[in-house]
C-alpha cells in the first residue's frame, strides 16, 4: 500500500475534494524528503538535540499553511503521516546512524531530495507536472546499495577464504 492508496484511502473515508490526494502526497513526500528530517530525528534520539528538528517543524507549519490554501484538507490530513514517519526515524536511529557518519551518503541524500523538493516545487506552480512520489525509492534506496553491496562483499571473501577470517579489503 503506497501513499497515493493511503491517501485515496483517506480521501473517501474523510469525504476529501478532487485535489485531496495531490495535496496529501505532495505535502508526505515535502516533509519527509530532506536533510532537516533524518538528521533532525537522527540528533532527536542519539544526542538528545531537538534544535533541528523543532526549526524543521517550524518551517514545515508555514509551509503546511500555504500549501493547505493551494491543496486542500489533504494538506492537513498528512500531518499523522508525517508524524509517523519521522517517529520511525527517531525509533531507528540506532541502526540509521551509521548514515549520518558517512559525508558520501549523506551528500547523495541531500542532492536527490533537493531534486525531489525542486520537481515538487515545479509541481505546485504549474510549471511542469512530474510524478514525485515515483522518485522517493531512489532517495531511500540509493543511500542503502553500498552497504548492501559491502556486507555481501564481506561474506563472499568469507566464503572464499575458507578460513572464517575476514581477509583484508
Amino acid at each position: 500500500m503506497g501513499v497515493e492508496a493511503l491517501a485515496e484511502w483517506a480521501r473517501v473515508s474523510l469525504g476529501g475534494d478532487s485535489r485531496f490526494n495531490e495535496g496529501f502526497v505532495t505535502a508526505c513526500v515535502l516533509f519527509c524528503i530532506g536533510p532537516m528530517t533524518l538528521m533532525g530525528c537522527l540528533q532527536d534520539a542519539l544526542e538528545r538535540k531537538i534544535e533541528l528538528l523543532g526549526l524543521k517543524s517550524l518551517l514545515d507549519g508555514v509551509s503546511s499553511i500555504f500549501m493547505a490554501a493551494a491543496l486542500g484538507v489533504g494538506v492537513l490530513v498528512s500531518a499523522v503521516f508525517v508524524l509517523v514517519f519521522q517517529g520511525l526515524l527517531t525509533g531507528l536511529a540506532g541502526f540509521l546512524s551509521g548514515f549520518a557518519k558517512d559525508e558520501e551518503l549523506v551528500g547523495e541524500s541531500v542532492a536527490c531530495g533537493g531534486v525531489i523538493m525542486l520537481a515538487i516545487g515545479l509541481n505546485i506552480t504549474g510549471i511542469k507536472s512530474f510524478p514525485v512520489f515515483c522518485f522517493c525509492h531512489r532517495f531511500s534506496l540509493r543511500p542503502c546499495l553500498p552497504l548492501g553491496v559491502a556486507k555481501y562483499w564481506l561474506v563472499f571473501q568469507r566464503v572464499v577464504s575458507g578460513s572464517g577470517v575476514w581477509l583484508d579489503s
